[in-house]
């Protein structure tokens, strides 16, 4: 399953993806997520442990993309792909081949995950677009 989450910068992404993990890298009724690779596991864990602690991700600058197997009681139910699109990636310009990939993984996506950060929409409210 393929999903990617896209949002203004500072909305969460990234926090989500660690708090996530690190919510579901243990059993919650019999379900469990695990990363695909040691490298992602300890990147989202030291993420969560320095969220915990108040201190949170510095904005993404580029795409990562985020392998994991889904179990049931130990068994694989199925691969799961997140991909973490930088703030803005929707609205910015972007070279040829940035907007080619987005629109790639958009198009092959099971699922698009759009974080807010209700806060800054608040805060731009009654701000001129232009």
């Amino acid at each position: 399953m393929r999903i990617v989450m896209l949002g203004h910068t500072g909305a969460g992404k990234t926090t989500f993806m660690a708090a996530m993990y690190e919510a579901l890298r243990k059993p919650v009724d019999g379900f469990r997520l695990v990363a695909k690779d040691a490298a992602t596991h300890w990147h989202l864990v030291g993420l969560a442990k320095s969220i915990r602690q108040g201190r949170y991700p510095n904005p993404s600058d580029a795409r990562a993309s985020y392998d994991f197997a889904l179990l049931m009681e130990g068994r694989k139910l199925l691969d799961l792909n997140l991909t973490d699109y930088r703030g803005g990636a929707l609205v910015e310009s972007a070279s040829s081949t940035d907007l080619e990939t987005l629109i790639d993984d958009l198009v092959r996506a099971d699922g698009i995950l759009v974080l807010l950060d209700a806060n800054h929409l608040a805060r731009s409210a009654g701000s001129n677009p232009e």
